[in-house]
């Protein structure tokens, strides 16, 4: 399970390394950085979540949000329409490891 801290944050998923749910996305503030890149990233709803697969493989669960709401812009994932604001880096860094 991944939580991130006040302010922005980055959730780092890698394929083949299991998945985790993410408690607390916030498309405003935080972003998902794809560790296996971008290319075949498909999001799914899953029991009213965002699931994240990459060629077939389930790298994470967004709670609270619908797949429909999620992009792929370059290596992240953020929620549609919403960006950082600026180029300041997250305030934390919650990563996946397997």
């Amino acid at each position: 399970d991944m939580y991130g801290g006040a302010g922005k944050d980055i959730f780092y998923l890698k394929q083949d390394s299991g998945h985790n749910v993410i408690h607390d996305f916030s498309g405003t503030y935080d972003k998902i950085q794809l560790g296996s890149g971008s290319q075949d990233v498909v999001f799914n709803d899953l029991d009213g979540n965002a699931a994240i697969y990459q060629n077939g493989d389930l790298m994470g669960v967004v709670n609270g949000i619908s797949s429909n709401s999620l992009e792929v812009n370059g290596e992240f994932v953020d929620e549609r329409a919403c960006r950082f604001e600026n180029n300041n880096e997250p305030s934390f860094l919650a990563l996946s490891y397997s």
